[in-house]
């Protein structure tokens, strides 16, 4: 059984920003799958998903904007049963085992972009994230949260810069 909820308010605050937020949540009983570390195990299990995104964007003009983006993800797997691929093509029941899964990442990015001219952009990012991924299952969302904070965030930090060039007017300054 698959079920799947979103819930995604907008707001726009005035004419220049603009906040959207982002809560969904998946649950799957009774899914076959396979184990993270044993393979070829499969096991019969439940998983759930909830993601929480906040976006905020706010347009200085119509060339330069800057976005925010915050996003915490959390997934859990939990097995309930396991079985081994036979030679023949034919599941059979095992008596391995392997480890529930508690899965959370947090990416927070910031994102200035800038159309200094037409087709030609300059955008600066940062992106913050906070991963973690483990056997012990959290069944209370604070608990889980707490216990995911404490890991080591990555940071990244890029500059790209586009440029169009129109080789029609380049070849037809040269000309003159």
């Amino acid at each position: 059984m698959h079920v799947y909820g979103r819930f995604n308010p907008r707001f726009r605050i005035n004419n220049n920003a603009f906040l959207q937020y982002i809560f969904a949540i998946e649950q799957m009983h009774n899914e076959l799958g396979t184990t993270r570390y044993l393979e070829p195990l499969f096991s019969r299990r439940s998983e759930k998903a909830i993601t929480n995104k906040l976006i905020f964007t706010y347009a200085f003009n119509n060339k330069l904007n800057a976005t925010l983006n915050a996003r915490h993800y959390w997934k859990t797997v939990n097995h309930t049963s396991f079985y081994e691929l036979m030679s023949n093509g034919i599941l059979a029941t095992s008596d391995n085992s392997g480890d529930n899964q508690n899965y959370n990442i947090w990416t927070l990015y910031a994102n200035i972009a800038w159309e200094y001219r037409p087709g030609s952009t300059l955008s600066i990012v940062w992106q913050n994230i906070l991963e973690a991924d483990n056997d012990e299952i959290e069944t209370i969302f604070f608990n889980n949260v707490n216990d995911f904070i404490e890991n080591t965030p990555t940071n990244l930090f890029s500059i790209k810069f586009t440029s169009y060039l129109d080789y029609s007017t380049i070849f037809n300054k040269s000309k003159k």
